[in-house]
């Protein structure tokens, strides 16, 4: 089965456990992910508050932790900066791997920094995390202000670096703001529809109809609680969701965010990403192989293709 996913916090969960990246304790390495056909996996870099004193340093060093663990299993996996490193990738059949940051206090409020992490690999920038930041306000600060005048400088940057902008996080103002400067499409990378959910997480239906209209991506994510409200979930509360997001926006819309290494409970029966043949398994019960492929890849490919040039 072909698996890419919109995120997953293992750098940073590794390095705080102190291990690395072929074989550990946390929900993805790269041996786990070997079980799939050439995946692809946008790693995110977040930074917990003790990190916050100096993001931009910290963030590099995350990356350079990264970059150290690829070059030490190159056989298996490598860095993809654009999609035809991607393609390279599974012919020669490895890992593809995508560096993000979620929560970008990385950039420090400088546009200098901006192209700094772009020249250092990073493609995929989530605004804000839960805080707010340089850019923005975070979707559970309750501040209903917009993006701030250096996130609005900073989605114009990404446009022209076609960076991928990634609103999970983000409180709707922000993102509604992001709807009026992007000329690019964007992705909520892991992120569940808020009529099923009502989480500040979550995505209203306008906003999953917009990102539709405008061929971005939403990346279902696993985490109980951003399932259901009193987090007793299962796979059935997946496909909830999806089933959901299907019937108002379309099948085309859709991908996996596992949120993997960034949660500390999963649904039951999801221990890590080798249960991820189980979500696909039910994806194709309730509906069939090809909307599962899309869902579990196919979606990803095509977005990636057109704008991670």
């Amino acid at each position: 089965m072909f698996f890419a996913d919109f995120h997953c916090d293992t750098i940073t969960t590794a390095m705080k456990k102190k291990e690395g990246l072929l074989k550990n304790s946390c929900h993805i390495d790269i041996k786990k992910l070997k079980s799939f056909n050439f995946p692809v996996q946008v790693f995110s870099i977040w930074l917990e508050k003790e990190k916050l004193h100096n993001p931009y340093l910290n963030t590099m060093e995350a990356i350079r932790f990264f970059k150290r663990e690829v070059l030490l299993n190159s056989k298996d996996i490598e860095i993809a900066k654009n999609f035809s490193d991607v393609e390279n990738n599974i012919k020669n059949k490895k890992i593809s791997g995508i560096i993000g940051i979620e929560g970008c206090e990385a950039f420090e409020g400088k546009v200098e920094n901006i192209y700094d992490f772009f020249e250092a690999g990073v493609r995929v920038f989530t605004l804000t995390w839960n805080y707010e930041n340089e850019l923005g306000f975070g979707a559970v600060t309750e501040n209903k202000s917009g993006l701030k005048p250096f996130g609005k400088e900073t989605v114009k940057i990404l446009n022209e670096l076609n960076g991928i902008i990634d609103v999970s996080h983000l409180n709707e103002k922000g993102f509604w703001d992001i709807c009026d400067i992007s000329e690019r499409p964007f992705i909520a990378s892991h992120s569940n529809s808020k009529k099923i959910c009502d989480n500040a997480r979550n995505l209203s239906d306008e906003q999953i109809i917009e990102i539709s209209r405008r061929k971005g991506i939403i990346g279902i994510n696993l985490y109980p609680f951003f399932l259901i409200e009193d987090g007793n979930s299962d796979i059935s509360s997946i496909i909830k969701h999806i089933d959901y997001i299907i019937n108002i926006a379309g099948e085309d819309v859709l991908g996996i965010g596992c949120d993997f290494d960034g949660v500390d409970v999963l649904p039951r029966g999801i221990s890590s990403v080798l249960d991820i043949n189980k979500i696909y398994e039910a994806i194709v019960l309730c509906f069939n192989e090809t909307i599962a492929d899309k869902i579990m890849g196919n979606n990803f490919t095509r977005f990636f293709r057109n704008n991670m040039l």
